[in-house]
């Protein structure tokens, strides 16, 4: 995950309500919901762009430092499992609508990178790490 990078997280019950951040600063708690980064015994708290049921948009905490960490959600003082992450500086990538789309392609491509569409004249081109937009 690279630091500042927008991410999602998916799973059920994350939130009993839906919350989209309407200002800045960004909340780094919405319904009772938290995205914690822990780092080197660090804890971490990601700003929220989205929270709901299913679903939360956050950004990754940009003061995280390079190397391992873990990621988990908290709700009402309940942690899930902590999953491992590995901390990047950058990492290029696409944030994108339809990501069935970007998944589909990335198992086609052998090296396992981003792929999207975008549509020229009402033709389809792939977009890709090697040929951006």
């Amino acid at each position: 995950m690279a630091q500042g990078s927008i991410f999602s997280l998916f799973g059920s019950e994350l939130s009993a309500e839906t919350f989209d951040a309407q200002s800045f600063p960004l909340p780094r708690i919405a319904n009772g919901v938290r995205v914690e980064v822990v780092a080197a015994g660090v804890v971490y708290e990601a700003p929220l762009l989205h929270v709901d049921p299913l679903q939360i948009n956050a950004i990754f905490p940009s003061d995280v430092p390079v190397g391992p960490a873990t990621s988990r959600v908290v709700r009402a003082g309940q942690a899930s499992n902590a999953e491992p992450v590995k901390v990047v500086r950058t990492y290029p990538g696409l944030f994108v609508t339809n990501a069935l789309q970007v998944r589909q392609e990335a198992h086609s491509n052998h090296r396992q990178e981003a792929a999207a569409q975008r549509y020229v004249d009402g033709q389809p081109q792939q977009l890709t790490l090697d040929a951006p937009a």
